[in-house]
């Protein structure tokens, strides 16, 4: 299994193309899915950017990034779940991230496919991936605590305190 190639048991996690936009757009365009990523709401014209300047900054130069998450023998959208590299208070950390589109949600999808992010990471050799959460974004706590990622410490990120989760290989994440 890659970062860039993953199968769990309901999903297909595979690199975004620019056919998959039209699809994209309205979940980064949902007030409800991108609130706690403190981002605007994209165009499908932006995502078809986005997805343009992923493709070189992370699928191509680290084997890893944001992957469109697909219900297998549907290849309908679920959402977005991502690796990334970010940078954390002068350091760089592997990040997971979860979008999972509404009509999708309380569903496992985004506990699916981070878990299988995770594995995927722990194959290649990966020793710590975080993920960055706002404290008043209860869902994503919830997960994050659920598939075992534990809280380390309150961090700074574009003037807002978000809680630190860390995943370690051998977890109950993993």
């Amino acid at each position: 299994m890659s970062l860039l190639n993953i199968e769990t048991s309901r999903l297909i996690l595979r690199p975004f193309t620019p056919e998959d936009a039209a699809a994209a757009a309205p979940l980064l365009r949902d007030p409800d899915v991108i609130h706690f990523m403190g981002a605007t709401p994209l165009s499908e014209d932006d995502v078809a950017e986005t997805i343009r300047g992923h493709r070189v900054r992370y699928y191509e130069r680290l084997g890893m990034g944001a992957l469109a998450g697909v219900l297998k023998g549907t290849d309908h959208l679920v959402g977005r779940y991502a690796l990334t590299l970010a940078e954390i208070e002068g350091a760089e950390e592997l990040e997971v991230s979860y979008l999972t589109s509404v009509a999708y949600r309380r569903h496992g999808y985004a506990r699916e496919a981070v878990r299988g992010i995770l594995a995927a990471a722990w194959g290649e050799g990966r020793s710590r991936i975080v993920a960055v959460i706002r404290p008043d974004n209860t869902a994503s706590l919830r997960l994050a605590e659920g598939i075992g990622l534990r809280f380390e410490k309150y961090v700074q990120r574009d003037g807002i305190e978000m809680e630190l989760y860390v995943a370690a290989p051998g977890g109950q994440a993993g």
